[in-house]
């Protein structure tokens, strides 16, 4: 793929380039970039997804004869435009590294925005007709052709021209104020209107939050929590900041180190807080949905907090969260449905993806669902959340192996380990027959929970797996105490058999009211 040289802005993630003025900004503020970084994020730019090779970008670099140590300068200034985004060589969201070869972005780059071109000026000023007709559509957002003028109206002579042009020109004046005050979108809805002015430096953090947070795992988590919260230091009254720190501290509630009894209260309190702020951030709201229906179980109020995010939201907003409640309650086709809008709302985004994979499951349509998935991997190559689902979508087809060599991939990463994905792992050799790995899984677990949270509920599953009833009740219980996650997403998970007619387990989820 192959861009028009003569682009002028590339859009890729949180970020933007903007060729002409040579600056590159993430979430529209500023990031320092060294110039010789910047023609190579340029060259990268306009050749997506291929190699740029070491020697073209020599050419650009250093053309002629200039005497330079290639090696040592191409590498600096790659490593410089690597810090300006916050990428890694090793773990490349944007740039990868072809060994011996040269450099490839990896990255969808948006459709660029073309430098404008001046259009020609008129020989003489357009009709009043023409100038009424075009009015209401760039006021009201409405096809000119759909307006109609009434048939007694005469096109006017010159000399009531200039009165009509001052009028045109007050209205396109006072329809552009409503735009650029937050009156009026492009589109034509109410829009919101930020009245607070927020400091540079918390600016700053926040887009630094926004960037660690889009890295995901626990590690860019943790980072991004401590941007928002130095935001929030610099700037106590920033909502937005607020709704990005509850709605990281909720992502470790599905992997990390700490108990949903750790997590909740500081994701609760800063959901309220940004709600209390701004009661219209559908971020806020969302969080919050989460938060009552994954912890307290408030399933009622969660999923209206849930619907709300989804209404504010708009196209800004995919609705995946929503479409998981949905499927929770059984309306299968429902969730599908909005899981699918979020995917055509944010089509980059993984989450989105697996959220219309995951309806599919949930309805029973596995063939569907393998096909998803397989269309999610491919947009992010080692994923081990995908591969997860994957292997959960096997295991419900009852294709063990296939499941096992895909949960091993996704629990036993390089980099570290899930539990909640190490359980599952124990839990599919249990069903496949192989009870000495399972028992392995356990004592594994039971290994890690020196150092860190375990959930009980995975332990659970795995002796469910094995016929072992009361070890299962025990560790179902003990879930139930620390209100693991998992009892808010039944349908990642397999259902209990050994268990699923003793009263204790009935107990435990009419407690659950799921």
């Amino acid at each position: 793929m192959h861009l028009s040289p003569g682009a002028r802005v590339f859009r890729f993630g949180v970020f933007e380039l903007d060729t002409d003025s040579g600056e590159l900004r993430r979430h529209g503020l500023k990031v320092r970039l060294p110039d010789q970084s910047f023609h190579i994020l340029r060259a990268l730019l306009l050749h997506p997804g291929e190699v740029v090779t070491r020697e073209d970008l020599q050419k650009i670099l250093w053309p002629g004869e200039t005497f330079v140590d290639f090696e040592v300068g191409l590498n600096s200034a790659v490593r410089k435009l690597r810090e300006a985004l916050d990428d890694s060589a090793e773990n490349p969201r944007f740039i990868e590294t072809m060994p011996r070869r040269g450099y490839r972005f990896v990255a969808t780059v948006m459709s660029p925005v073309e430098a404008p071109t001046p259009a020609p000026a008129p020989s003489e000023p357009p009709s009043a007709e023409q100038a009424l007709v075009s009015l209401p559509e760039v006021v009201s957002g409405r096809p000119a052709e759909h307006v109609s003028l009434p048939s007694t109206m005469a096109r006017p002579s010159r000399v009531r021209w200039s009165a009509i042009a001052l009028l045109l020109v007050l209205l396109i004046g006072l329809a552009g104020f409503a735009y650029k005050t937050g009156l009026l979108t492009p589109r034509g809805k109410p829009a919101p209107v930020f009245t607070r002015v927020i400091a540079p430096n918390a600016q700053d953090a926040f887009a630094k939050g926004l960037t660690a947070r889009g890295l995901g795992r626990h590690e860019g988590f943790r980072r991004a929590v401590e941007y928002f919260e130095e935001a929030i230091a610099i700037e106590p009254g920033f909502a937005e900041a607020y709704a990005e720190l509850a709605q990281v501290q909720v992502q470790f509630l599905f992997g990390g180190p700490y108990s949903p009894h750790q997590v909740i209260p500081k994701a609760e309190a800063a959901a309220r807080k940004a709600l209390q702020l701004d009661d219209s951030l559908s971020l806020a709201h969302r969080a919050l949905g989460q938060i009552l229906n994954l912890y307290y179980w408030r399933w009622e109020e969660g999923d209206k907090e849930l619907e709300r995010a989804s209404i504010l939201g708009g196209l800004d907003d995919p609705p995946e969260a929503f479409s998981g409640s949905l499927r929770r309650r059984g309306r299968y086709q429902e969730a599908i449905a909005a899981a699918e809008r979020g995917r055509k709302y944010d089509p980059l985004s993984v989450q989105a993806h697996l959220a219309v994979a995951n309806s599919y499951r949930a309805a029973g349509d596995y063939a569907r669902a393998e096909s998803e998935y397989s269309r999610v991997i491919q947009m992010s190559p080692g994923n081990n959340r995908v591969q997860f689902q994957i292997g959960v979508n096997f295991v419900a087809m009852g294709r063990y192996p296939e499941a096992i060599r895909e949960l091993e991939v996704a629990a036993r990463q390089a980099t570290g380990h899930n539990s909640r994905m190490e359980a599952y792992l124990g839990y599919a050799y249990a069903a496949a027959g192989r009870a000495r790995d399972a028992r392995e899984v356990l004592k594994e677990l039971d290994a890690h929970r020196k150092d860190q949270y375990v959930s009980w509920f995975g332990i659970a599953l795995i002796h469910d797996a094995l016929g072992e009833k009361t070890p299962a009740l025990e560790a179902l219980q003990r879930a139930f105490e620390d209100r693991a996650v998992e009892f808010g997403l039944h349908d990642n998970y397999a259902q209990f058999r050994t268990i699923a007619s003793e009263p204790a387990y009935l107990a435990v989820i009419r407690q659950v009211g799921r």
